[in-house]
């Protein structure tokens, strides 16, 4: 390489930009799985049995609640962690008490 080659390569290194300051990662986006009748039903059972809940649940009138709001969605359904739940929970638990 002559000197000319590079010291044209060294200037063009040293101007060269980074586009760190320009690329940001994008958000995840949830996945939603697409609705089949024989998809649920087949969740709904496996949810019976992993959670060891009677048969009688899928009749509960809040399980039934709980299902018709889920199926107005129109982007998914975001379903409460357990820290959500627990502070609901204990403040349901409290309410009660007084």
């Amino acid at each position: 390489m002559s000197k000319f080659e590079k010291n044209g390569a060294e200037a063009a290194a040293a101007s060269q930009t980074v586009i760190d300051d320009h690329a940001v990662p994008l958000p995840c986006k949830e996945w939603v799985v697409p609705y089949l009748d024989e998809l649920f039903q087949q969740v709904a059972i496996e949810w019976l049995i992993e959670t060891d809940q009677p048969i009688s649940a899928l009749e509960h009138p809040r399980f039934w609640e709980m299902i018709g709001i889920a199926a107005c969605a129109t982007n998914g359904v975001k379903i409460p962690n357990h820290k959500a739940t627990a502070s609901v929970h204990h403040f349901s638990i409290q309410e009660k008490s007084l």
